[in-house]
């Protein structure tokens, strides 16, 4: 067996050593190299790698950036015009305030358009001073001795139709005296006319002829019996049609009557109140009165319109008759109501005053709205208990029946009467003729005439009061006529009076305005012969020189730069560029000056991205105005560092992420120190920012962590808040 070597030996028993050692120290590391306080020894051991305070804590994002500066307001100015050079004022390198002329060119022709100008106003001027004077003295007077002359029209128009009314009124009076003696004169002729026929009549023996005049009868109404007996199905179809046709009419007229006086309400309302229109300002401007009677009875409209729509509601159909009769019950008032304040919403209508803008208040649109509705209200007023009694006296097709019957029925009886009275008439002996001879024939034809002549006499009352109506409504028109010429004429003096408004004065002032506008825009054209100062600056180019000859081609230009405004132009990545808005502030520092901070503010963001050509990432242009920076000189192109603060963190308690642990549940927890103890205390973290967590919960102001703890996993649950197990010794 070979022999193995010496030298393998030692190195067995070095390994060996090295091992046993190193798990030693591993073992007692705390206690070999711990600063914390030991129950045993009473040495100092230390815990984990690093013990840190727990502070409240502020933290700012910030993002930092490169770029270069450029003087911001920098302008090139020319002439637009051409002409020679008469003046330069300034040179390069002079300073300048906003609006100095720098440079002049020959402005003659300007001036001379100016001086043109200023006589055509002149010129306007007086035309419009003449016209002034036209109207206050001729035309004035015209006017108003007109309006004289009508007003005097109008006066004397309004007696002749007092005296007129008090005429018609006598006169009418004379003719319903003659008609009611012709009434009293008919009754007393006919009474005698009629006493002498029948003494005449009786006078006359029976020829037998009236007999058979009664067998007529008999047979007239025999047949007429019969023809109702074998007609009577017929006939009761027919009623019982009448019925149910006029029952769904009066359905149909009040579910319209219920939708279209309502917008009727809606409508006079607007019209009265002024609610929604300058309406009070035109309506019935003439007579107030008939607004105050409008209100009055649309007010009980309006009141039984409610009463009468929530009847409608409970009509089931057409043919409900219960609730259809209730209805129009209840619709009475309404309908008498809604009539009245038609009648004067028709009045006042009648006395409203159309203003020359229609727009405000038409006559004709604001009255067509109401077109038709008195008449409907009218017919629903007088006949509204007519229908009410038909339809309660039709009420079913059984009570039609029954009264179909009972008709037959009293046929039938007449009939048996007329039978019974030619027996009777058959056995009378001396019993008056029923003949006529010529003179009863005179008599009857005598008491025709006279009911002729009464009725003749009323129709031509009828015509004499039709006369009297149209000869005063003709008279009122007259009137109406001279009012309406008499207010034009008042309104033609007021703008003779208030010349602004007059016409004739209108169209002169205008004059004098475009000759007004005309000077301004010969004043302004002067500006295109002189160069002025935009802003405050210097001047870094001047290529006029007086005597120049400037064309329309010509290249030469002034530049004048404020070399008080900087800005930086800045690119941002497509990572930054959501959290930078404008007017953030900004501080910047130039390579020139890399001892001064200036303060700026984000001026401008480029939202269209370019692509950086290095990275293939896209970025944006920004600008950053910088503030004052005092007597430094500063140039476009120098390079400059730019620091724009994104973000602040609230103040809080923050703790390092390498204090913090989880456990697989989750929850997270720290090493803390509590009386020379390592404790695990479970904490609530909220946001995090720059390498720390907020601590929301289980730690305060001043606590002693551990970071990099790598023993804290041995700490036991039942440990907490400071146990006895809390205390490491070194050892396991």
């Amino acid at each position: 067996m070979r022999k193995i070597p010496k030298k393998y030996f030692i190195i067995f028993f070095l390994i060996i050593i090295l091992v046993a050692g190193g798990y030693y120290v591993y073992q007692n590391y705390d206690s070999l190299f711990g600063t914390g306080n030991n129950s045993q020894n009473g040495g100092t051991n230390q815990f984990g790698t690093l013990e840190t305070t727990v502070e409240k804590k502020t933290f700012d994002t910030e993002i930092e950036l490169t770029g270069t500066t450029k003087i911001r307001n920098e302008q090139k100015l020319k002439f637009n015009t051409v002409g020679r050079i008469t003046e330069v004022r300034f040179n390069v390198g002079d300073s300048v305030k906003k609006g100095d002329t720098i440079v002049s060119v020959d402005s003659s022709k300007a001036q001379s358009d100016i001086d043109k100008a200023v006589i055509d106003l002149d010129k306007a001027k007086r035309a419009l001073a003449k016209t002034v004077d036209d109207l206050k003295d001729s035309k004035l007077k015209d006017a108003m001795l007109e309006g004289k002359t009508l007003q005097t029209n109008i006066d004397q128009k309004q007696k002749d139709l007092v005296f007129l009314k008090q005429k018609q009124v006598n006169e009418l009076k004379t003719k319903e005296i003659e008609l009611e003696t012709a009434r009293n004169n008919y009754i007393i002729e006919e009474a005698k006319l009629k006493k002498d026929l029948a003494i005449s009549k009786f006078d006359q023996k029976n020829s037998g002829t009236s007999l058979a005049d009664k067998n007529n009868t008999y047979e007239k109404q025999k047949r007429d019996y019969e023809e109702f007996k074998n007609n009577f199905q017929s006939k009761l179809d027919k009623k019982i049609n009448e019925y149910e046709t006029k029952l769904s009419n009066t359905y149909y007229d009040l579910e319209k009557d219920v939708r279209d006086f309502e917008r009727v309400l809606t409508d006079m309302d607007q019209l009265v109140s002024g609610k929604f229109s300058t309406n009070e300002k035109y309506f019935s401007l003439k007579n107030t009165s008939n607004i105050s009677k409008i209100k009055e009875h649309y007010n009980k409209a309006n009141e039984e319109f409610k009463k009468f729509k929530d009847a409608f509601k409970n009509v089931s159909s057409k043919d409900d008759a219960k609730n259809i009769i209730k209805t129009l019950e209840e619709a009475k008032e309404f309908y008498e109501h809604i009539y009245q304040a038609l009648v004067y919403t028709e009045r006042g209508f009648a006395d409203s005053f159309q203003p020359e803008d229609s727009k405000l208040f038409n006559i004709s649109e604001e009255s067509a709205k109401f077109n038709g509705f008195q008449a409907r209200a009218g017919t629903m007023r007088t006949s509204i208990t007519t229908t009410i009694d038909e339809l309660k006296n039709f009420d079913s097709a059984e009570k039609i029946k029954k009264d179909l019957e009972n008709e037959l029925e009293k046929a039938r009886l007449a009939l048996e009467t007329a039978e019974s009275e030619i027996n009777k008439f058959a056995n009378e002996k001396d019993f008056t003729s029923n003949t006529t001879n010529a003179t009863q024939k005179n008599m009857v034809l005598a008491l025709n005439n006279l009911k002729l002549g009464l009725e003749q006499k009323a129709v031509e009352l009828e015509k004499f009061k039709k006369g009297q109506d149209d000869e005063y409504k003709q008279a009122e028109l007259a009137i109406e006529k001279d009012k309406l010429a008499l207010k034009k004429n008042q309104e033609e003096i007021e703008k003779l009076k208030n010349i602004g408004k007059n016409d004739e004065y209108l169209s002169a002032e205008e004059v004098v305005k475009q000759a007004e506008l005309n000077l301004e825009n010969a004043r302004k054209g002067l500006e295109n012969f002189i160069i002025q100062a935009p802003f405050d600056g210097v001047i870094t180019k001047m290529d006029y020189k007086v005597g120049d000859r400037i064309t329309e081609n010509s290249e030469q230009s002034i530049s004048i730069v404020d070399p008080k405004t900087i800005e930086v132009l800045v690119n941002i990545n497509q990572t930054d560029i959501i959290k930078v808005k404008k007017d953030m502030p900004a501080k910047v520092t130039l390579e020139t000056y890399p001892d001064k901070v200036l303060d700026g503010k984000v001026a401008e963001i480029d939202t269209t991205p370019s692509t950086d050509e290095k990275s293939g990432l896209s970025k944006f242009s920004a600008k950053v105005l910088l503030g004052d920076y005092g007597n430094l000189n500063l140039f476009t192109g120098m390079q400059a560092t730019v620091k724009i603060k994104t973000e602040s963190a609230p103040e809080g308690l923050y703790v390092p992420f390498s204090s913090v642990n989880s456990e697989d549940d989750g929850r997270k927890y720290v090493t803390a120190i509590e009386n020379g103890k390592k404790v695990k205390k479970y904490i609530e973290v909220g946001a995090n920012y720059n390498g720390y967590y907020q601590v929301l919960s289980g730690l305060k102001e001043g606590d002693k962590i551990l970071e990099l703890d790598y023993d804290a996993s041995k700490i036991k649950e039942e440990d907490l808040n400071g146990g006895n197990g809390g205390m490491f010794q070194g050892g396991m």
